[in-house]
């Protein structure tokens, strides 16, 4: 009973409290409730074991109770007291910079600082752990804990290469930590790497590029920023350094055999939406297409999804003829049936003779 009550999401402590004042000494701390207590997803959870605790000092600590402390935060301040020696700081700080979160969000910060933050004062204030690099950058992610340890904790701690590419994951603590930067610091391309992984990593670069005035877009920048966030990363990244070819960093991405058609049909699409003209017929002239093995790397799938109305340069005889050699007969018709002026010249009805995956019959 008491297991269960432990476990109550929503009345965990209430339930726990009339126990008590029911059982008294009689109410019964085994393992088990102790255990419970510590997993409990309640988020009584720390109230109610440490009532538990105050009322009887002598219970044993479970190394299983202790353990869950890691994915319970609230929990931590409660494990150092008792068995410091047993609480996995590594996870522990680990599990706190996970908690993500920006400066605006105000109600979900307040849900997420009683879980966090009474961790990371803890073992701040116990001096289990001290606020060198190595924890600022573990926690780094968390814009709260971030705040802690460099506005209120340590505000002269220095901000390095390390701590900057754990902050890259969160655009509010990256905006934090170019406010305490000291002195102009280089930004290495594991710092822009690690922001296109996030989906504001365009807010997070725009805050490196407005403090430091540049960032390095390197090449292989260029080729991860699309794979990461085709949609939105690479049309920035392309207003931010223009003296690189979409053209070439495109070929670069078309030969990673880790990326898969779909992601390499997407990213086709954000490039064709940088480059107009003759620029991007090349581009589609040059997506990879062999029916000879089967295989059109998704060319169809890309024509479907440009359809009706950003096809570059339908109107042109090259285009037209791009689309009649490589595309099955519904999606040729539907492309000839857009309101485009679409001439049907010898040129592409030697496209049309040369398809290999269409009805020619009904083609021609």
């Amino acid at each position: 009973m008491a297991v269960k009550a432990a476990q109550n999401r929503p009345f965990a402590f209430p339930l726990i409290k009339e126990f008590l004042e029911l059982l008294g000494n009689a109410f019964p701390i085994t393992d088990s409730v102790i255990i419970a207590m510590a997993k409990s997803p309640s988020p009584d959870a720390p109230r109610v074991l440490e009532e538990t605790l105050t009322r009887f000092p002598g219970a044993g600590m479970p190394e299983e109770a202790v353990q869950a402390a890691s994915k319970n935060l609230g929990m931590i301040p409660i494990f150092l007291d008792r068995v410091p020696g047993q609480v996995p700081i590594k996870e522990v700080l680990e599990q706190i910079g996970t908690l993500e979160y920006g400066e605006e969000e105000e109600e979900e910060e307040e849900e997420e600082e009683e879980k966090g933050l009474p961790a990371l004062k803890a073992l701040l204030d116990r001096q289990i752990v001290s606020a060198d690099e190595t924890v600022i950058a573990t926690v780094a992610p968390s814009f709260s804990a971030s705040k802690y340890n460099l506005v209120e904790h340590k505000p002269d701690a220095p901000i390095t290469q390390k701590v900057l590419v754990r902050a890259a994951s969160n655009a509010s603590s990256m905006k934090l930590m170019m406010e305490k930067l000291k002195d102009l610091i280089t930004i290495t391309k594991e710092v822009i790497l690690a922001t296109i992984r996030d989906w504001q990593g365009a807010d997070t670069i725009k805050i490196i590029y407005d403090r430091l005035g540049s960032v390095p877009i390197t090449r292989n920048v260029w080729k991860k920023a699309p794979i990461e966030n085709p949609e939105f990363m690479t049309g920035f990244l392309f207003r931010l350094q223009r003296d690189l070819k979409p053209r070439v960093v495109w070929e670069d991405i078309w030969q990673d055999s880790h990326t898969d058609a779909e992601t390499k049909a997407t990213v086709t699409m954000a490039f064709l939406n940088l480059v107009e003209g003759q620029e991007a017929i090349d581009l589609l002239q040059a997506y990879p297409y062999d029916w000879e093995q089967k295989e059109d790397h998704g060319f169809e799938n890309l024509i479907q999804r440009l359809l009706p109305n950003d096809i570059p340069s339908p109107e042109t005889e090259q285009v037209a003829a791009i689309i009649v050699e490589r595309c099955s007969n519904e999606v040729i018709e539907k492309f000839l049936n857009t309101e485009h002026q679409i001439s049907i010249t010898d040129k592409v009805m030697q496209a049309a003779e040369r398809n290999k995956r269409a009805n020619k019959e009904a083609l021609l």
